[in-house]
């Protein structure tokens, strides 16, 4: 299991983190030390004490610890303003952990995908759930009529037709030759700061409603509403941020057999 650094605002809170894991092997405080090109002895009192580590020696055990650029450079920031002694320099350390823990957080870079730009022509897609399904649907073998899709969905197939249609007009989907209606691959990937994310969640969270009122078998709906310390809150927000990251890596070389929705939810109450 690994720590991620974002979810701390102490870079020596996140080392003793990962020290305290079941998995982490006898001796990591030795290893970390020879990386920092330090004593185990100095290392062990920058864990304990008011006394800080070097930059150099943070760099050292960031490629130790195999960090990624922006969790390396998470890590560093988290050093330097552990060191500043000015307010205005903490002040301008905080504000670029800000910037890097909300650059973590967008899925559009964690998932390498190119933000999707809505105009009067395309804002229709986020009217209602029907519009994604489609789209995603005849990206499946056995889904790439009207007939199918009708009957997968409880649609007539002249509402579907005309759905199928409307998506082609704006490139969302194309048809082939002898009918058959298949993915244009062109990716849907909002800003989370866009307004046309709202109706999407609203969308498929009313659709995931209507599944759970059936007691399919096959589906997993899940609410909880918790009271927990705010570091235990930012690793279970990270941990969702990790599982979308994950989700993607296995969607996205998986063949088309079957069309399925995820949502999932993190907020305050």
């Amino acid at each position: 299991m690994s720590v991620s650094p974002f979810i701390y605002k102490d870079y020596k809170k996140y080392l003793q983190a990962i020290l305290s894991l079941k998995d982490t092997p006898r001796g990591q405080l030795s290893r970390w030390s020879e990386a920092a090109g330090c004593q185990p002895s100095f290392l062990s009192q920058v864990l304990k004490s008011n006394v800080q580590m070097t930059p150099d020696q943070a760099s050292g055990i960031a490629r130790f610890l195999n960090l990624s650029d922006e969790a390396s450079e998470y890590f560093l920031t988290l050093v330097d303003f552990a060191r500043a002694a000015s307010p205005h320099l903490k002040k301008r350390l905080q504000r670029r952990l800000d910037q890097l823990k909300n650059e973590n957080e967008d899925l559009g870079r964690r998932m390498d995908k190119a933000n999707f730009t809505v105009d009067e022509d395309t804002a229709f897609f986020f009217s209602g759930w029907l519009w994604s399904a489609l789209q995603v649907l005849v990206s499946i073998p056995n889904y790439q009529s009207a007939k199918e899709i009708a009957q997968r969905l409880g649609l007539s197939e002249k509402v579907t037709i005309s759905s199928l249609e409307n998506l082609q007009a704006h490139g969302f989907v194309s048809r082939q030759s002898d009918g058959r209606w298949i993915y244009s691959g062109k990716p849907v990937h909002l800003k989370k700061e866009s307004p046309h994310v709202v109706f999407h969640h609203q969308n498929w969270r009313g659709r995931a409603a209507l599944d759970a009122q059936s007691h399919n078998k096959d589906s997993v709906h899940f609410t909880g509403v918790f009271a927990l310390s705010q570091a235990d809150a930012e690793k279970l927000k990270e941990m969702m941020l990790n599982f979308i990251e994950q989700a993607n890596a296995v969607v996205t070389p998986s063949p088309e057999e079957e069309a399925i929705c995820i949502n999932c939810d993190f907020f305050k109450v």
